[in-house]
């Protein structure tokens, strides 16, 4: 996926995991809401949801500089095959 844009392959990595807690705590919200014990259940469901974005956050935070260089690299590699391909 997008094998000539390695930014966008970056932002799809980062831009996909992000979206856990954007979509799940609505979506649990909606499934348990008629729940009578709806406070305390809908907050068990929703503690590993939020565990697992602050993990996502510090594990995106060490891979930024490695992603970083990726970004560079790639961006090299394609203009130098896109200048011998010209030639």
């Amino acid at each position: 996926l997008y094998s000539n844009e390695p930014t966008l392959r970056c932002m799809g990595l980062f831009g996909m995991t992000h979206k856990t807690v954007a979509m799940g705590i609505p979506l649990i919200t909606a499934m348990y809401e008629n729940n009578t014990n709806t406070d305390s259940i809908i907050g068990l469901y929703i503690l590993p949801l939020l565990i697992w974005h602050s993990v996502q956050l510090v594990i995106g935070s060490l891979l930024a500089p490695y992603l970083l260089r990726f970004v560079e690299s790639e961006k090299e590699r394609l203009l130098k095959t896109t200048t011998s391909q010209q030639q």
